[in-house]
């Protein structure tokens, strides 16, 4: 879920999808240039995290329940504004649910740009987590890599509050 303050958004996602379907499609036509192919990735990757800069976090059960006790409101906490809570980013980490390279992977594979607005609406989910929880999802390899999230918490031990 975004907050597109007051707007649907349609704008900015189209614009987005647009640009990134254009980058994918030079990825395709251009296979040779490896030093460019590897730019255009990390600009892809880069559009997907400024897109969900605009959503709506949610946090897990523990991460929650720390925020509560320093009186902080998460689903309006972003990840530049994580500094004046918590300094060093000592205690939380703002998560990709669904991966960023695993969104990216989904858009490489998207036939057109309609294809693109639909991944950036419906697969971005941000989920606040404790430091430590963050470790454990590193320990058991779904750091970068994690093509069943709900499995990969459920084995961290990560439940998401509701």
């Amino acid at each position: 879920m975004y907050d597109f303050q007051g707007s649907d958004g349609t704008e900015f996602i189209d614009a987005f999808s647009k640009a990134i379907f254009s980058k994918c499609e030079f990825l395709n036509t251009n296979q040779e240039n490896n030093r460019s192919r590897k730019r255009m990735l990390e600009s892809i990757t880069q559009d997907i995290r400024k897109v969900t800069d605009l959503c709506i976090p949610e946090a897990s059960c523990a991460a929650a329940a720390k925020f509560g006790l320093i009186n902080v409101d998460y689903s309006s906490l972003t990840w530049q504004a994580q500094p004046k809570v918590d300094k060093g980013r000592k205690r939380f980490i703002l998560e990709h649910y669904w991966t960023v390279l695993y969104i990216r992977d989904e858009i490489l594979a998207c036939a057109d740009w309609e294809a693109v607005k639909d991944v950036l609406l419906n697969r971005p989910r941000l989920i606040w987590i404790l430091r430590k929880e963050n470790e454990k999802l590193s320990q058991l390899g779904y750091s970068k890599n994690r093509p069943d999230p709900a499995k990969a918490y459920e084995e961290a031990g990560i439940e998401i509050a509701f």
